[in-house]
């Protein structure tokens, strides 16, 4: 991982503003969105990413088993947005 610094750190910012600009998809709810509070990154907010890249670059093929073990909501749907995401590198 280390040799691709430069592509990780492009995919994180392509993913970033990706999926920032998606709506919520909340039922329901006609209000707009309140932030309660913004806490400071837990040490350890990139491993997801890392582990996302990793799977995208070497096995990709288990990048949908690795989004269901951890319970990513609608994980189909995200590993397409992962993939989409992956090819603009």
């Amino acid at each position: 991982m280390s040799n691709s610094l430069a592509s990780f750190l492009k995919y994180i910012a392509i993913k970033l503003i990706v999926l920032l600009d998606e709506p919520d998809e909340q039922e329901g709810n006609d209000e707009k969105d309140v932030t309660i509070a913004v806490d400071a990154p837990y040490e350890d907010f990139l491993i997801i990413h890392l582990l996302e890249y990793y799977l995208l670059t070497n096995d990709v093929d288990n990048l949908i088993n690795y989004l269901k073990k951890i319970k990513i909501p609608y994980s189909k749907k995200y590993c397409g947005q992962l993939k989409k995401i992956y090819a603009l590198l």
